[in-house]
């Protein structure tokens, strides 16, 4: 039994298939489209393992998980005496989810050594299988039928996993929107807490509020309790990130601000200032945000990006965006 290498399998020279890979991309950047996952199986069985098996007995294949749509999994099952009594007699072939949650899933089983082939499309809402009757049991192990040739029986299964892509809030215009308070607050000259950030050979501060920075930052409500120097001191030292990203960092405490004013490799760093400082609300738009912006000439650094600032989502998406790459045999720098 082996799982096969979809890119192969399926030909990425097929109009179709193309048609596909191109569609996918697009639906990145929509998600009112579904993706479509290519699942590709193909299941040598021992006949000794089949002549064992009773009535409402099977054989299930090893499970595999669906690319970018982990923890889904899927399997083949045979039951060569049917799995219940409308079947009885009958040699069924089904392809079971678990880990699902209401998704469609449009398949082809076949037995090629037997001519034999079955297309459907099912929505699965339950970890079950779904499949048809390949023949009656009795014609299984009949040479004539070819279902088994020499001892063997060879089910593939090919066929696409829909999922919508989670619906991503698009960013705001490219301008600042901050009500009154934020940007009298952002401008008050009488801040209690200074933020040092020393880079290289040189050091900028950064002031800000003690109270706007707890209600933003668990980490930085951690810091400002009695025990720790940073809160006794009023002062903390900021060294892995470059100033503008502490800045703009801690300016989205006071006001709404527009990730695409800064670079790319700027929004990477932000993100994992955002983790580290555990600031969730910014952490999730800038996701999203990043999720819009992928492409061919970043979504190597996003990818190592996701790794770093623990973002589960993104990473998706990105080896989404990559699958369909591959379809497609789009180039990809870095990959």
């Amino acid at each position: 039994m082996k799982r096969v290498n979809f890119l192969n399998y399926w030909n990425v020279q097929d109009p179709d298939n193309q048609d596909l890979a191109r569609s996918n991309i697009r639906s990145l950047r929509d998600p009112k489209k579904a993706m479509q996952f290519p699942i590709a199986l193909e299941w040598t069985i021992n006949a000794e393992k089949l002549k064992v098996l009773r009535e409402n007995e099977c054989v299930e294949s090893k499970k595999f998980e669906v690319c970018g749509l982990s923890p889904l999994t899927y399997c083949l099952e045979i039951w060569p005496n049917g799995c219940d009594e409308k079947r009885r007699g009958k040699t069924c072939i089904f392809l079971r989810f678990r880990n699902v949650d209401k998704t469609q899933v449009d398949f082809i089983l076949s037995i090629e050594s037997a001519k034999w082939e079955y297309k459907i499309s099912n929505v699965y809402t339950k970890p079950t299988g779904c499949g048809s009757s390949c023949c009656p049991s009795d014609e299984l192990f009949d040479p004539a039928k070819k279902f088994i040739v020499d001892e063997k029986m060879i089910i593939k299964v090919k066929g696409f996993v829909k999922s919508e892509i989670m619906p991503i809030v698009a960013a705001p215009k490219n301008t600042i929107m901050a009500d009154d308070l934020g940007n009298s607050m952002w401008n008050d000259e009488n801040k209690d807490f200074t933020i040092t950030v020393k880079e290289k050979n040189k050091q900028q501060d950064l002031k800000a509020h003690k109270n706007v920075l707890a209600l933003r930052s668990s980490v930085f409500a951690t810091m400002f309790k009695s025990e720790f120097k940073e809160g006794q001191e009023n002062k903390v030292e900021i060294t892995d990130f470059p100033f503008k990203v502490v800045e703009f960092g801690i300016k989205s405490c006071y006001i709404k601000t527009e990730f695409d004013t800064i670079k790319m490799e700027k929004n990477i760093l932000l993100l994992q200032f955002f983790e580290k400082y555990n600031m969730e609300k910014f952490k999730a738009e800038l996701e999203n945000y990043l999720i819009h912006k992928i492409s061919v000439s970043n979504v190597c650094s996003l990818v190592k990006c996701s790794e770093l600032s623990n973002s589960p989502k993104l990473e998706k998406h990105c080896t989404e965006f990559l699958l369909n790459c591959m379809k497609h045999s789009t180039p990809v720098f870095g990959y």
